[in-house]
């Protein structure tokens, strides 16, 4: 099996509705959407459509989820839990973080993590092989930036 994903980008003019562009996906047998905040009518119209989904957080949510575990419940309850039709792949933590917000990363991740598992959706972000989890990532650290990759392993035959 192959898998194509394409960003979702809702910055623009004239822009087709969430529900046209999930057609369009699902037409063109793309079957993976990043989305780069949780955009309500975005998800509203993934619901149920099958599509992986990796959703960042915005950078502008870090420094509140790193400090405070209750933060990261509400957040994956807010923006995960009730959306329970969509096929949530990956949360991404951030999104070209600069500066100071770097500091952040690690404890956001941390706690959206255990949030994620405590609601029982542990397995967001995970991969079985054969009854393994595999999960790789790996983090680049520059003086202002950091750089997330996670990697998919997948092997279908």
């Amino acid at each position: 099996m192959q898998s194509i994903g394409v960003c979702y980008g809702v910055n623009g003019d004239n822009l087709p509705s969430a529900s046209d562009v999930v057609q369009l996906y699902q037409s063109n047998g793309i079957n993976l959407m990043r989305i780069y905040f949780p955009d309500t009518n975005a998800l509203n119209a993934l619901s149920g459509s099958n599509i992986g989904v990796i959703m960042d957080v915005p950078n502008s949510e870090l420094s509140s989820l790193a400090s405070d575990p209750s933060a990261a419940a509400t957040w994956v309850q807010s923006n995960v839990q009730a959306f329970p039709g969509v096929n949530f792949k990956y949360i991404a933590v951030g999104n070209e973080v600069s500066g100071g917000d770097t500091n952040s990363i690690l404890p956001a991740m941390q706690n959206v993590n255990s949030a994620l598992a405590n609601a029982g959706l542990g397995n967001i972000g995970h991969q079985k092989d054969r009854g393994r989890e595999i999960k790789k990532s790996i983090c680049f650290f520059a003086k202002t930036h950091v750089c997330c990759i996670t990697f998919l392993y997948s092997n279908h035959t």
